[in-house]
């Protein structure tokens, strides 16, 4: 079922009177299914973090339509009560506790005291700041801001959760640590929407890429469907020599030249392996052939 449907997205800056309109997106559509684990991929400056504003209502489109689900109501408020949102750059409250910052952000979602001592523990436990909580986020550190972040757009506990950039800045450990909790949400049945210009990262925690570049789409599917259609006709095979106990490595340029190694009478196949591509090879190629 589609929970978000965006057709035809344009939007122009203009800095001054003077100055030209400045086209950031160009006539963006793509549409959301419930349930998906969806990356936005694009370089710094490609539009993602317009796109989000514009799909939040933060700020508005020159043209386009973007339309939800029946089921988020028909009002804008409404509408906010089924997404939890993370940007990339939050202000957190430096003087509260953390404890008291979640607080603060459940009851301006309308939760429960309760309801949000009960959140808070199951989330906080999750995302490994419990410990934390009753500190003063002035002496936060960027991991444990990033994750008191988390836990303030999942505390509502919403259907929809979009993300902006909520890898950047973290070590190779703490981008691990949020692409687990990220895939543990999915799987409570979560659809997750989250921006990254780190190509890895989108290939390795989502199902669904939309590539933005220039302003446009330049792809939105699976991403097993893209890395199918180009995929290496390579291959890699490790072997031993008759009677020597050496292992070997060596490349095999496509299936018939395989076939005839592996036919050789002088050699012990261990393993066979057909060369991966990337999703960043991927992108990187094709941009190339534009």
């Amino acid at each position: 079922m589609c929970i978000l449907k965006v057709d035809n997205i344009h939007k122009s800056f203009q800095e001054n009177f003077f100055s030209s309109p400045f086209q950031v997106l160009k006539g963006v559509s793509f549409r959301l299914e419930e349930g998906s684990i969806t990356g936005f991929l694009g370089a710094n400056g490609a539009g993602k973090t317009t796109l989000i504003k514009i799909i939040l209502q933060f700020i508005s489109q020159n043209e386009g339509q973007v339309q939800w689900s029946p089921r988020f109501g028909d009002s804008h408020r409404m509408i906010m009560s089924h997404i939890g949102f993370f940007p990339e750059r939050p202000y957190f409250h430096p003087h509260l506790t953390g404890r008291e910052f979640l607080d603060y952000m459940g009851k301006l979602s309308g939760m429960r005291s309760m309801d949000i001592k009960v959140q808070v523990k199951s989330f906080s436990a999750m995302l490994n700041i419990a410990y934390a909580l009753d500190r003063k986020i002035l002496g936060y550190s960027k991991g444990m801001l990033q994750r008191l972040g988390f836990v303030s757009a999942i505390i509502h506990d919403p259907e929809l959760l979009i993300f902006d950039e909520p890898l950047a800045g973290l070590d190779p450990i703490g981008r691990q640590e949020f692409k687990v909790v990220l895939k543990q949400l999915h799987n409570r049945g979560k659809t997750i929407f989250f921006s990254s210009h780190i190509v890895p990262d989108i290939e390795e925690a989502c199902e669904d890429v939309l590539v933005l570049d220039s302003g446009t789409s330049f792809y939105h599917g699976s991403i097993d469907h893209l890395l199918k259609q180009n995929e290496k006709d390579g291959y890699h095979i490790r072997f031993r020599k008759k009677g020597n106990e050496r292992e070997y490595i060596e490349n095999i340029a496509s299936a018939p030249l395989l076939s005839s190694f592996i036919q050789r009478q002088d050699v012990e196949i261990i393993s066979v392996a057909k060369d991966r591509i990337h999703l960043e090879e991927v992108i990187y190629r094709s941009k190339i052939r534009k």
